[in-house]
């Protein structure tokens, strides 16, 4: 890690003295992920709201974004010294590794895809290199640690991306839980904000409405807003953007793109 990671996970570290870096690494993660979720439960609500006056937290987010400038993964190297130290070979593979696959593959896809896909640092550097070459990817990754899979998560959040992070095994074509990166537009910036199912959940009639009313909610705000696919095999071509609310209706995924049996067809 650089000294300036270091600094964030000496931070992280002490946030609650009497738990562990891992413990803390867990509480700071979902501290961060609530400021995207659209439909945050009342344990998350409850959660925040004993952190969210907290000095150290919020110094902490603010070294965060500032360390995830330029597609960089500070969480995945911070994981990896503090808390796996290569337990089930979760060694993530280098960013210039990343980056390095990304230029070759020299991407102007309208999707990336990582069915273990960790800490997210490879979907970072297929965002930027299809950014480079003027494309806007819907990303879909999977990753069988749910705690990567929120920091995959937010790696994408912080960098406004949109697509698909699924907590599953993609071998086994499971999928346990669900978080679908919407985008808004606010200010003339993109910012990501995060819909979240759980497997089991089958009221989509009732989702759709929440993700409707929220939706019509930003545009009486004057906020614009992108529909990402509601067909992961229908991929929307150009980058148009949707300024009229679209209603979504409940669609059977028969054969998915990604080696993961969604629960959800968004």
């Amino acid at each position: 890690m650089t000294k300036e990671e270091t600094r964030l996970a000496d931070r992280i570290a002490v946030l609650d003295r009497s738990r562990g870096f891992a413990d803390n690494f867990d509480r700071f993660i979902d501290f961060a992920l609530f400021m995207f979720l659209a439909n945050p439960t009342e344990e998350e609500c409850r959660a925040f709201e004993r952190h969210r006056k907290d000095k150290a937290y919020t110094e902490a987010l603010q070294m965060l974004g500032e360390l995830s400038e330029g597609y960089h993964d500070s969480l995945g190297d911070m994981f990896m010294e503090r808390i796996s130290h290569g337990s089930n070979s979760q060694f993530f593979t280098p960013e210039h590794i990343c980056e390095f696959m990304a230029v070759v593959g020299d991407s102007h896809d309208e999707s990336v895809a990582d069915p273990t896909c960790g800490s997210g640092r490879l979907l970072l550097k297929g965002l930027q290199q299809s950014r480079v070459n003027g494309c806007e990817p819907m990303l879909y990754g999977c990753d069988l640690d749910h705690r990567c899979t929120k920091v995959t998560l937010l790696n994408l959040c912080l960098n406004s991306a949109r697509g698909d992070v699924e907590w599953g095994n993609s071998l086994a074509f499971t999928a346990y839980k669900t978080y679908h990166i919407d985008r808004v537009r606010i200010n003339g910036m993109w910012m990501s904000f995060v819909w979240q199912y759980s497997k089991g959940t089958t009221d989509l009639v009732d989702l759709n409405a929440q993700r409707r009313r929220i939706m019509d909610e930003l545009m009486c705000n004057g906020v614009m807003y992108e529909i990402p696919p509601v067909r992961r095999s229908q991929i929307r071509q150009g980058n148009g953007e949707i300024t009229v609310p679209e209603v979504i209706e409940e669609v059977k995924v028969e054969k998915p793109v990604l080696p993961v049996q969604l629960e959800f067809a968004f």
